[in-house]
């Protein structure tokens, strides 16, 4: 098995451990109607965005989903859209009824067992083949698409709590807790979908390039250029056709759907140039998570 494969592993594991052990921190500095707090998910407080982290764990670790809600037209279950979101719900209204300290405790067991799994696994299994929620890739692809989908859930927390950062936290007690390996996984995997999102969704034009300037301490520069087809290249085009200027908190945001692209644009998280109209295309269809 190749170092690579090796080192993915220690990264999807290292990632992992920032994340649990951030959820963990957060939750235990939580009072009482911090956990009643509404996210950027509609009817989902933070006390539900634990119980989906907790549910998805187990649902990846073989237990049964609990008997999910019927799919409705009412308000309160207008956002549940397929049966992966039916799922989700099951799991969140599963735990509703858990004290906050309940929760917490189911949090880290199961967490710990996941971690102790994860530490566990064989480097060959990254290469094997697993279902996700894009089709069918690696388990590695599986596992990292988890990573993204967790640190966005982190996002969603710090962000109901008015703390938002997209790498780090700072607890009550002062003390800084990065998540970067996390937020550089999480960018790579979203950075899988750009050139789908130039060519297919917007179709832009032959010739056409987009940049994507990362800001922060995890800045890097992603580039779209369309020839024959849109593709994502490694070096940074001298002159963009449209370029879009954002942290990867704010991308993150925009590829789960979490926030509209004319709040992010008022706020100044999010700025555009060159061909603008190119880029808030580009901006307004970055969306996968619904």
């Amino acid at each position: 098995m190749s170092d690579s494969v090796h080192a993915s592993q220690e990264l999807m594991v290292s990632a992992f451990d920032e994340l649990w052990g951030l959820f963990d921190l957060v939750g235990r500095s939580l009072s009482e109607s911090d956990w009643a707090l509404p996210t950027r998910l509609p009817t989902w407080t933070i006390h539900d965005v634990f119980a989906h982290l907790i549910g998805t764990e187990q649902m990846m670790a073989g237990v049964a989903v609990p008997s999910a809600p019927p799919m409705d037209s009412t308000a309160s279950a207008a956002h549940i859209r397929n049966e992966i979101g039916s799922t989700n719900e099951a799991w969140v209204k599963s735990r509703r009824g858990l004290l906050p300290s309940e929760l917490l405790e189911d949090f880290s067991r199961v967490t710990a067992a996941r971690m102790a799994t994860l530490r566990a696994m064989r480097m060959e299994a990254l290469n094997e083949e697993a279902w996700t929620p894009i089709g069918v890739e690696t388990f590695g692809r599986l596992l990292r698409i988890r990573v993204f989908d967790v640190w966005v859930h982190a996002l969603d927390v710090t962000s109901a709590l008015q703390e938002y950062h997209d790498e780090f936290w700072i607890g009550p007690d002062g003390v800084l807790n990065s998540f970067r390996i996390a937020t550089a996984l999480a960018v790579d995997e979203m950075a899988e979908s750009l050139s789908f999102v130039v060519g297919k969704r917007v179709g832009a034009r032959l010739g056409t390039s987009v940049a994507f300037r990362i800001e922060g301490t995890s800045a890097r520069r992603l580039d779209v250029v369309v020839e024959g087809r849109a593709r994502l290249v490694s070096h940074a085009v001298a002159r963009p056709t449209a370029t879009l200027t954002l942290d990867a908190g704010t991308l993150g945001a925009l590829f789960s759907s979490r926030v509209a692209v004319h709040s992010v644009l008022e706020s100044g998280r999010l700025s555009l140039d060159g061909d603008v109209a190119l880029a808030r295309a580009v901006a307004e269809n970055l969306g996968f998570v619904l």
